[in-house]
């Protein structure tokens, strides 16, 4: 059951948005001042990430999601880049209580085999919710496993 439920939330996402994620190259991009950069650095698991969904919130409320995944097939490793930018936002909001979570599947197709949601450690005050600026990085490392569970932390804030 649990995984259906995961399967069925994989396609949702996928029709959320692909094009929201990209392999960080050696160098990272610094953001644009119209979008905030949420890097995800894969080199700390134990096991194949093939598609990462992540899904986020402002306030609770749903706002979007992305996937990202290789066209090969092969497993993510280095560091992913998800690129939000006003058009993911309600006119005007304020991105004040963002919060996010990231799901991985274990499997080439997505949707099969193991996932797990990762655990965010938090950010400050035993809150993981944030105000998102635009113009920001905010880095993450990951690691763990699909049988013992993801951790998600923060690994910086990078201020261009």
């Amino acid at each position: 059951m649990k995984t259906k439920a995961f399967a069925a939330m994989a396609a949702v996402m996928t029709s959320f948005s692909l094009a929201g994620c990209v392999q960080e190259p050696e160098a990272e991009t610094a953001p644009s001042p119209d979008e905030a950069v949420i890097t995800v650095d894969f080199s700390a698991v134990s096991e194949p990430v093939y598609r990462v969904d992540l899904e986020y919130f402002l306030k609770g409320d749903l706002m979007g999601g992305m996937a990202c995944c290789h066209a090969d097939e092969t497993p993510m490793t280095g560091k992913s880049r998800f690129a939000l930018t006003p058009a993911e936002f309600p006119e005007n909001s304020s991105r004040e209580d963002f919060t996010f979570y990231l799901v991985f599947s274990g499997d080439a197709d997505g949707i099969k085999e193991q996932f797990s949601e990762a655990k965010l450690i938090a950010h400050s005050n035993e809150s993981s919710a944030f105000t998102l600026e635009y113009g920001k990085t905010y880095a993450y490392s990951v690691s763990g496993s699909y049988e013992n569970g993801f951790t998600l932390m923060p690994a910086a804030t990078i201020i261009p």
